[in-house]
């Protein structure tokens, strides 16, 4: 599902479904804050990460979940 890109751990990823009123709600985002789509789909998916797991650490977390 994902390419890694050299050493610099980008990785692109595909196959996530985005409705209409999604992407919509995205651009707006972006627009509003200056910025581009995919900057706004990294900071909530942070956001979201850091309120549900009460940290940034995603190598500590997927560790416990087993999935590294």
């Amino acid at each position: 599902m994902a390419s890694r890109i050299g050493k610099s751990g980008i990785a692109f990823t595909r196959g996530f479904y985005i409705d209409d009123e999604i992407e919509l709600m995205v651009l707006a985002l972006a627009k509003a804050k200056k910025s581009n789509a995919s900057q706004v789909v990294r900071e909530s998916i942070v956001e979201m990460f850091k309120k549900e797991f009460g940290t940034i650490n995603v190598r500590k977390i997927a560790k416990e979940l087993g999935l590294l």
